[in-house]
């Protein structure tokens, strides 16, 4: 990648942080309210668990509501065009919106955790940013930082995708439809069959806090976030490629953005469900 280039996705990414930085001290503010009402009601005895609930969950909204903001508007009212103007590459452009778009929702996940970081003085700082502490009480299905940042781009990269989909309306729509219908009944199908199968060997057990099948579950729940983790990154690939590709190919004709954004993405998308679904019931 040369320098220009570089310079060139510095700009753009500078130039949409620029535009929304007023989400910044909101999301601070927001953090300080949750902080203050965990505190205040003391949830969870004091204990930072439902704070850090409530501020990823909004992270994870204004990273999907930025990811909406940076190609959707732009290619239905046509400020797409100030970029191709310029010496600017399609890729170059997406690059630009992408890691502004990245960066942005990074530091709203900041903001959001900071406020409990300074008012947990006494738990350990990870459990306040990243809530460490794992299920069944195993560090092998704690959530990781990885983890986070992972579902932060997700978030991003789907309102990108999202924001193409939405704000072009055309024909395309029906598929996008038929694709994302599919994937969640892959979604709900396998999240029902790992929630049968735990509780069926939870339930062989009859002593003790935990049942005596309880490193089986464990083992079987460790299995299945590493393929989740592994799915994640597919999707992430697929995301940028397709949105990338839309850009590419539509450049200001939000009509054949669309096309290229609906044809790349649900082929890749689809499958990989459909093996997800197929390894999950053979773990």
């Amino acid at each position: 990648m040369s320098m220009m280039t570089m310079t060139a996705i510095r700009l753009i990414a500078m130039r949409e942080i620029k535009a929304r930085w007023a989400l910044l001290p909101g999301a601070l503010v927001f953090g300080i309210l949750a902080m203050m009402v965990t505190r205040t009601l003391d949830v969870d005895e004091g204990g930072p668990a439902d704070m850090v609930t409530i501020t990823r969950v909004v992270a994870f909204l204004a990273a999907g509501m930025i990811g909406l903001s940076l190609l959707g508007d732009q290619l239905t009212d046509g400020r797409l065009s100030f970029y191709f103007t310029r010496p600017f590459t399609p890729r170059t452009i997406f690059a630009g919106k992408l890691v502004g778009g990245l960066a942005l929702a990074v530091a709203i996940y900041v903001c959001l955790v900071m406020p409990g970081v300074l008012g947990f003085p006494a738990e350990p700082p990870a459990d306040v940013v990243i809530a460490t502490k794992a299920l069944y009480a195993d560090p092998r299905l704690a959530i990781t930082a990885p983890e986070i940042m992972m579902g932060v781009a997700s978030c991003v990269l789907v309102g990108m995708a999202a924001g193409i989909v939405v704000r072009s309306r055309t024909r395309w729509l029906l598929l996008d439809v038929f694709g994302v219908g599919t994937i969640l009944v892959m979604i709900a199908y396998a999240a029902l069959h790992v929630g049968g199968t735990t509780r069926e060997a939870l339930s062989d057990g009859t002593h003790g806090r935990y049942p005596a099948s309880y490193a089986v579950v464990v083992s079987y729940l460790s299995r299945v976030s590493t393929l989740l983790m592994v799915a994640m990154i597919v999707l992430l690939g697929a995301l940028v490629y397709a949105t990338a590709r839309a850009l590419s190919r539509g450049r200001i004709d939000r009509e054949v953005a669309h096309a290229a954004l609906s044809k790349t993405l649900w082929p890749i998308l689809v499958p990989m469900g459909a093996a997800a679904v197929a390894i999950v019931m053979w773990l």
